[in-house]
């Protein structure tokens, strides 16, 4: 599959740029999606059929930036996803090329869209009187999505997907965790998939490990080292590999 790394240049201030590896090896130049803002935690997926999205949170939204056909030097947007609180917007591509994105809101509700071509349509995943952040979203191999999160008072939750809409609720545990434990719980929940292990890269945010497998890739140096800890991630199309990143002082 394709390779997708996606970083913000000087933290803060960005551009927000991505580069991919094909799956023949090659690694493509380096784009820019978007300059002139502020940002924060950047996620990006490759869908299969080329498509890739960018999303961010600036000071006061949730925003994203697309490409399509694997054209990286032309973006669409970017634009606002939602109002935001102080999380960050989690992607997720599965089969026939469809594309979730997850956050919650500064009310505390979760929300989780599907890609629509030109945006997302978005749904409601919970909405209670407690507080919900820090979702996460991933899709089982027949298509269904699942956004596992934490409730702030205690506990993970997780709803899969109904296929006419619904998303029913369900409690993976009591036990108070971090948001990052959310990742291990999505994880949990989709039981088709290989368990998830959370880690942190210095100076950024935390990465989750989708599956586990033995292949090995070369390491890419994407850009000149910044003069801040940048923030990325990387997405995968067409299989799922675990990938990490990060900033060298060095070549």
């Amino acid at each position: 599959g394709t390779l997708t790394y996606a970083w913000i240049e000087e933290a803060i201030r960005g551009p927000i740029q991505v580069r991919q590896r094909a799956a023949n090896g090659a690694l493509s130049g380096v784009f820019t999606v978007h300059s002139g803002g502020q940002y924060f935690f950047v996620d990006v997926v490759t869908a299969e059929n080329g498509t890739t999205v960018v999303a961010w949170r600036d000071t006061s939204n949730y925003r994203f930036a697309s490409s399509t056909g694997g054209i990286l030097i032309q973006w669409s947007g970017p634009i606002a996803l939602s109002q935001a609180s102080g999380g960050r917007p989690i992607l997720a591509s599965g089969p026939n090329s469809e594309i979730w994105v997850a956050f919650y809101t500064p009310n505390g509700d979760i929300r989780a869209g599907v890609w629509n071509g030109n945006g997302f349509t978005l749904e409601t995943v919970a909405a209670t009187s407690a507080y919900e952040a820090d979702p996460v979203v991933t899709i089982l191999p027949d298509g269904r999505p699942v956004v596992a999160w934490r409730r702030v008072d205690g506990g993970v939750w997780f709803a899969i997907r109904q296929s006419g809409g619904g998303w029913p609720q369900q409690k993976l545990t009591d036990t108070a965790t971090e948001g990052e434990a959310a990742v291990a719980a999505a994880q949990a929940a989709a039981s088709a998939l290989d368990a998830a292990s959370p880690t942190r890269v210095a100076g950024g945010p935390p990465v989750a490990s989708r599956r586990r497998r033995v292949n090995v890739l070369p390491e890419d140096r994407l850009a000149a080292a910044a003069t801040r800890p940048p923030w990325g991630l990387v997405a995968v199309a067409g299989t799922a590999i675990a990938t990490a990143w990060w900033l060298s002082a060095g070549p």
